[in-house]
Formats: C-alpha cells, sequence, structure tokens
C-alpha cells in the first residue's frame, strides 16, 4: 500500500476519532502559471502528520512496509521527544490505533 493512502486512512481514523491532527506538506508543489516545481521551503525531517492529544504534541510519521527513516526524520524525532512531545512511525492503521492508545494511556497516568 501507497504512504499516501495509509495516510488518507490514518487522517479519517483520527478524525472520527475527534482526535485534532493535520497533514503537514513536505514536498516541493507545481505552479503551473511559472511550469515549474516550487521548492519546499520547511523543515527536513518533519512528521506527515502532526495531531494534538491533551494538549501533548504527537508527530506521526508514515511508511509503507518497506520505508525506513531518514537522518533527518531521526534528528527531528529526538527533538521532539526532547522537548516532551511524541512521536511515532506507522505502517498502517491498526499500528497507529495501537500507538495512540498507549499515548493515550500514558497520558491519563501522569495525571
Amino acid at each position: 500500500m501507497k504512504e499516501s493512502d495509509i495516510q488518507r486512512s490514518m487522517l479519517t481514523w483520527l478524525e472520527l476519532k475527534g482526535i485534532f491532527a493535520f497533514p503537514i506538506k513536505n514536498t516541493g508543489t507545481y505552479d503551473p502559471t511559472a511550469k515549474c516545481f516550487r521548492s519546499f521551503r520547511g523543515i527536513k525531517g518533519i512528521p506527515d502528520v502532526v495531531a494534538i492529544i491533551e494538549g501533548r504534541f504527537i508527530g506521526i510519521e508514515v511508511k509503507n512496509e518497506k520505508g525506513k527513516q531518514s537522518e533527518d526524520q531521526k534528528l527531528v524525532e529526538q527533538r521532539i521527544v526532547e522537548e516532551g512531545g511524541y512521536y511515532i512511525v506507522v505502517r498502517s492503521l491498526e499500528e497507529l490505533e495501537t500507538d495512540i492508545k498507549e499515548i493515550k494511556s500514558e497520558l491519563k497516568n501522569l495525571q
């Protein structure tokens, strides 16, 4: 399955669960007027999806079954975790459900 299909199903699930989440556009964009691609000017390695659960930042990196994190993604993961956020790499909707359940449980135990 393509990462874009996995991401689409995850965003739908997060919305149905009432979790505030949105995708991060992290690629260049085609400019039809100039007939060329405009380069990406964001932070390299930023997660594909951002969610907020109980005030906590959740970075969600979507990978297919063969996908691996880049070095930039690993550095961003480290920074997010150091700042008190969560970062998960998911390859399926089932993994996302399990990871979100674990995060919610951990946040509940912190109260």
